[in-house]
């Protein structure tokens, strides 16, 4: 038993180190401190004897626990009361697979105690079974219905499907979010699913993110617009029988408007609402055709194996682009780097390695063979230094900063990762990044609210589609990784480059971050997947240097910690890794 214990605390230790170095000092301690809190004295005992728990299982626990909590909040606050709603028309839509749950979706209205709300029932079926059934609630709870204009002018319309349910405190935060932003014109909001076994699978969603919408429509299930001259124009355009809510939400970014999201779970969709959605990919990729077209982007658009829709942007031309790639007596993983270059089907490219001090005599060799314009780097190991020293040399248009630890595994990726970065609102661009087993490396990098950066379902499978496809489809994120990166070179200038004091970590946040404030996304994209073996080359370079990741992050906060939000496209409500954290209002 001694000998278990003392296992347990050598494994403690090793963990410890391992956070520390990963994600810094200051999460290291809020994560110490949460467990000794649980467990105490038991953190010590021998893992056999702690219950283990389903990560499945676990996320249920967590959930209901959030609710609980939210409630709890909301009946603190019950004393404020809900300021009039007469400016608000519900449009509750109805069809044959969820007519019979519309009293459900009644009632969660009726709880929230709102005087004056004005109610329409929408529905483009005209079967005498929703006829009637439409007749009769209008009856009973003194509704209107809604064809394809509102009579009356309301200041904001909410759209919901019948079964859908709101939680008690709905449209308290919806009525708060107006508040602090009265000019939006999309409210959108967190949801969970309403199922035979209560609520669950949350949905802890990003901000706006233009790619993911695209890609998955995460909105329109119910969300919240602004009634202006704009509504009124597309409620004449629109054909109220197909995926209208989709269409409205297409017509209306495409204005530039303020889109802003709650971010707390406002409303619970039903189950047989979300599968009758998943039948509906055909009409939204055409929506999305015609959405393209106006806007003059050349794509074709197709439907993936897990029923995303998958956007092929053409090439406008082929710009040059310049492949930077540190190295440092490294030669079998460098020849193996330029071999998968040189397969790829984009030929107007340049590559320039920058060398730190190699001293084996095979790299050296090698290095003095190769047709590339090879750079000198001899001070010591920073990757923001050597990757800004070689941009001087380039004469690309774009910039990709790549390890030499990367292996494409096809011919598309780099023509795949311009076509995405030659947006206009597009300023980076990273992709799937898989270790040697296939598993997961890199998705997109997230930010905790104490700065700490990770990859989010690093180890898992790289196929998953857990977290609501998180892996799997194309989106926004707050950054992707340096040892992948494409970026436009004007860009790079503009913001100075990589910002030299995190000569170690946080390098590649820093600068997606810079590219944002600018007003430009960093996007990934899971249709180019390349082999990473984990930053070989900064992990040999840096061997027992583990001060640097907390020296690293604690500078990165410091620098951005006055940010509105550090991580938009991270919920608030999740922890590490898509753990549900405890209620925060």
């Amino acid at each position: 038993m001694i000998n278990k214990r003392i296992e347990r605390i050598v494994d403690l230790i090793t963990i410890s180190k391992n956070i520390t170095k990963d994600y810094g000092l200051v999460y290291f301690l809020k994560i110490a401190t949460s467990e000794i809190k649980e467990y105490k004295l038991d953190v010590l005992k021998p893992n056999e004897q702690k219950k283990i728990i389903s990560k499945l299982d676990q996320d249920h626990i967590n959930y209901n626990n959030w609710i609980i909590e939210q409630k709890n909040q909301f009946k603190k606050l019950s004393v404020i009361k809900n300021d009039d709603m007469n400016n608000f028309a519900i449009i509750i839509s109805i069809e044959n697979h969820n007519m019979h749950l519309l009293e459900n979706t009644l009632k969660s209205i009726e709880i929230q105690k709102i005087q004056n709300l004005n109610i329409f029932l929408q529905n483009s079926n005209q079967e005498e079974k929703i006829r009637n059934l439409i007749d009769e609630k209008v009856r009973k709870y003194n509704l209107k219905l809604f064809k394809t204009k509102l009579k009356d002018h309301f200041e904001y319309i909410v759209f919901v499907s019948s079964g859908d349910q709101f939680i008690e405190s709905s449209f308290f935060d919806i009525q708060n979010a107006i508040k602090k932003k009265p000019n939006a014109e999309i409210i959108y909001f967190d949801e969970d699913e309403n199922s035979e076994l209560g609520r669950i699978n949350p949905y802890f969603k990003p901000d706006w993110s233009p790619e993911l919408f695209l890609s998955m429509d995460y909105i329109s299930n119910s969300y919240i617009i602004k009634n202006t001259i704009n509504t009124e124009i597309i409620f004449e355009e629109i054909n109220f029988k197909k995926n209208w809510k989709f269409e409205i939400l297409l017509k209306l970014i495409d204005k530039s408007i303020e889109i802003i999201h709650i971010d707390t779970i406002v409303i619970s969709i039903n189950t047989i609402n979300l599968k009758q959605k998943n039948v509906k990919k055909n009409y939204e990729k055409g929506l999305e055709e015609k959405f393209l077209d106006k806007k003059n982007i050349d794509a074709k658009i197709t439907i993936d194996n897990k029923g995303l829709i998958k956007i092929n942007y053409k090439l406008k031309n082929y710009p040059k682009v310049s492949i930077v790639i540190p190295t440092k007596n490294n030669r079998k993983i460098l020849e193996r780097c330029l071999k998968s270059i040189k397969k790829n089907n984009y030929n107007n490219y340049e590559i320039i390695i920058i060398d730190n001090n190699s001293d084996d005599e095979k790299t050296i060799a090698y290095l003095n063979k190769l047709p590339f314009k090879i750079i000198k780097f001899k001070k010591h190991f920073n990757f923001a230094a050597m990757n800004n020293l070689a941009v001087k040399e380039t004469s690309g248009e774009y910039i990709l900063f790549m390890n030499d630890d990367v292996a494409a595994l096809d011919k598309e990726w780099l023509s795949e990762m311009v076509s995405i970065c030659q947006l206009e609102n597009i300023g980076i661009v990273g992709p799937k990044l898989v270790l040697k087993n296939n598993k997961l490396q890199h998705a997109g990098i997230a930010l905790l609210e104490n700065g700490a950066g990770f990859h989010p379902m690093m180890g898992g499978d790289s196929y998953s589609a857990l977290n609501h496809v998180y892996a799997n489809t194309m989106k926004n994120c707050v950054a992707v990784t340096g040892a992948c990166l494409l970026i436009k070179k004007n860009l790079f200038e503009k913001v100075n480059g990589f910002d030299e004091i995190f000569d170690l970590y946080y390098n590649d946040v820093d600068l997606c971050l810079k590219i944002q404030k600018l007003g430009f996304k960093v996007a990934y994209t899971p249709y180019v997947k390349l082999l990473h073996e984990g930053s070989k080359t900064i992990k040999q370079q840096t061997a027992n240097t583990g001060f640097y990741a907390v020296e690293n992050h604690q500078s990165f906060y410091e620098k951005w910690k006055n940010n509105e939000k550090l991580d938009p496209y991270y919920n608030k409500n999740l922890g590490y890794n898509f753990k549900i954290r405890s209620y925060k209002n």
